[in-house]
């Protein structure tokens, strides 16, 4: 999360216990869209780093905005070839997503859904990239199309 660590050495406390509780949450200038994955069974990131995360973020889209988020919470069952996961959205007041929390059963320190060849992958999990490239395309500024051209 944004301000929890200082340095290396407090990162890497920060990665592996979770962040300081009552440290002050930075308050972005303009919202962020804010996206995340979490396997209940990472023993390198601690889970509170990601529930801190899509806190932060959604209570700064709320005071840099003025806007209530709808919050929807929903949980898929495995299938046998597929970890299950529960994922929470915060949506804006037109129904956009702007902050979206993943966290999979069963996943340990792995990139969701990635290729068997990679390292560090895992394909029982919900497929990350796809899922980061549809919230992204949705969230693209104008601005960087006018950059790229």
């Amino acid at each position: 999360p944004v301000g929890a660590a200082r340095g290396s050495g407090t990162a890497l406390a920060v990665m592996k216990f979770g962040p300081v509780a009552g440290r002050p949450t930075v308050v972005p200038a303009r919202p962020l869209p804010v996206i995340v994955f979490q396997g209940d069974d990472d023993a390198t990131v601690h889970s509170e780093n990601a529930l801190r995360l899509v806190a932060d973020a959604s209570q700064a889209w709320t005071a840099v905005t003025g806007e209530a988020l709808d919050v929807d919470r929903r949980e898929v069952a495995a299938d046998g070839s597929h970890y299950g996961f529960q994922r929470e959205t915060w949506r804006d007041r037109g129904g956009r997503v702007v902050v979206d929390y993943w966290q999979i059963r069963g996943l340990g320190h792995a990139w969701s859904g990635g290729r068997a060849e990679g390292s560090y992958t895992d394909r029982a999990g919900p497929d990350a990239s796809a899922a980061m490239l549809r919230f992204f395309s949705e969230h693209a500024r104008p601005e960087a199309d006018e950059r790229a051209g």
